[in-house]
């Protein structure tokens, strides 16, 4: 079920045994404690022609500031109607008359110093609610009762349409209790279940009813460090820095008013909320897919109650994204923002991208990556950032690591001696010389020469060796002649 604020109203009472028993229900419907002090409940009559609201109750205390607990009531009500001892409520005069009209929830933000709406109610005729208002046919014009249907879950349906969320009918006499109509359960659950058959209709814009400044209240200046956004961060913020702005002569003389029109605004139903968390990156989509239309990242609401990105903004180094008025993130929801909206460029190496809230403050990042391999997605799972083949956008991550390349090493000296010969010998492999690789020396294999190759070439080796040493071998025939011509001449002799 998605919900445009933590706290909703759930029931609206004009009056009962008389027209002074009125009471105005408010829901946490978030998993964490809300601070409602300052909170007003304003009304509009239908009549009106403007978007100009009377106020019915501010919500506030003495001492302490006054703390909605998770999945509990509020109670505005005027004395007379009664509710439990434990649940909070706070007493008001009567104001709101029979007629058609629409009530207002409004929740102040200090950053703009101005009272928003975070959720209304209209019937009837009356404008400022949130879409279709709840129709009055069949009804006469007597005090009514209003009820906020829920789910066989039990949960309160907000699809921001008035006429499917709600139920309005005639104040019915009880004996029992008169101050409260049959039916309606100030501090309680409601009874008026949703027919399981209803068909729910797109999600709406919320009301059109202006804010309403906070008087006395003064928009803080624009300051060197990052400002206190409200919002409770689950991951610690990266440092950032903010470069000063230079003013000249021109600039210096603008008005106060124009500079605070250009703060940024935090959305008022996001104060007191978990910020969203970065979970999942796609920077090198694979084919057919492509970088300008199919990269994506991915945000996680961790929040019972939707979260309004409004100003929010996306940022992977000198590329921004401003998330549009009124982009809301589901709660307990994935959601993945595409390249083809977002226009941001994922770097496909050294990458990180950071949510940062509209003051451009950093309150979640992601780790930054190495080399991104085709359609390979990083991802945040327990705690720890990762590669993934299995891209899961708008869902939990499913982490599937990426298959890795063994190479197979030896353990002993003559085999990386004989690897390393066969690797080199494998480079250069004459006609009638072969190498296999592998853990064993390299082994040649000679072709046989035919003998008369073989005689041959001695032939010419015996002749090149004769003509290289003739001179030589003149010599020693001449010693040879002289020295047999002298040993005959002994013989002679003798």
């Amino acid at each position: 079920m998605v919900y445009a604020s933590p706290v909703i109203i759930t029931e609206v009472q004009t009056g009962a045994s008389s027209a002074s028993d009125e009471f105005v229900e408010l829901y946490n419907v978030s998993d964490q404690d809300v601070d409602i002090t300052g909170w007003q409940v304003r009304y509009l009559n239908a009549q009106s022609t403007t978007d100009s609201t009377t106020l019915l109750a501010t919500i506030a205390s003495d001492s302490v500031p006054v703390s909605l607990a998770a999945h509990e009531y509020f109670v505005l009500r005027t004395s007379t109607v009664p509710v439990g001892d434990t649940v909070g409520s706070q007493v008001y005069s009567a104001k709101l008359s029979s007629a058609d009209k629409a009530v207002a929830l409004f929740a102040p933000n200090p950053q703009t110093c101005a009272l928003e709406v975070v959720d209304a109610v209209g019937w009837g005729t009356a404008l400022g609610g949130e879409g279709a208002a709840i129709s009055s046919t069949g009804l006469t014009n007597s005090d009514r009762h209003v009820a906020r249907y829920r789910t066989s879950a039990g949960l309160y349906v907000d699809s921001n349409t008035n006429n499917y969320d709600f139920k309005l009918s005639k104040i019915a006499k009880n004996t029992a209790v008169p101050a409260i109509s049959i039916g309606a359960t100030p501090g309680a659950d409601n009874q008026t279940l949703l027919a399981a058959d209803s068909i729910t209709p797109a999600y709406g814009n919320g009301s059109s009813l202006s804010s309403i400044d906070i008087s006395g209240c003064e928009i803080p200046e624009e300051a060197t460090e990052p400002q206190d956004n409200g919002l409770e961060t689950p991951i610690e913020n990266p440092p950032s820095t903010v470069e000063p702005t230079t003013t000249n002569s021109s600039s210096a003389a603008t008005s106060s008013s124009k500079s605070k029109k250009a703060q940024p605004v935090m959305p008022a139903r996001d104060i007191g909320l978990v910020s969203p968390q970065l979970t999942e990156l796609l920077p090198n989509p694979g084919k057919p897919q492509t970088d300008a239309l199919d990269e994506f990242v991915e945000l996680y609401n961790s929040n019972g109650v939707a979260f309004d990105l409004s100003g929010f903004i996306l940022t992977t180094g000198k590329r921004q994204y401003v998330f549009p008025q009124g982009t809301m993130l589901e709660p307990k929801a994935f959601k993945a923002f595409y390249s083809a909206n977002t226009k941001l460029n994922l770097s496909n190496s050294q990458g990180q991208v950071q949510l940062l809230d509209p003051f451009s403050k950093a309150i979640s990042s992601t780790e930054a990556y190495g080399i991104a391999k085709d359609n390979q997605a990083w991802a945040l799972a327990s705690g720890a950032w990762s590669w993934t083949t299995m891209p899961t956008p708008n869902s939990a991550n499913v982490v599937k690591v990426p298959a890795t390349t063994k190479k197979k090493t030896t353990t002993t000296s003559a085999k990386n001696t004989a690897s390393t010969k066969s690797a080199t010998m494998a480079n250069y492999s004459p006609k009638g010389v072969s190498y296999v690789a592998g853990e064993h020396a390299a082994t040649e294999t000679l072709n046989p020469l035919h003998p008369g190759v073989l005689a041959l070439v001695a032939t010419f080796a015996i002749l090149y060796g004769a003509y290289e040493y003739r001179t030589d071998v003149a010599n020693r025939i001449h010693q040879f002649r002289i020295y047999r011509a002298a040993r005959r001449e002994n013989r002679r002799k003798s």
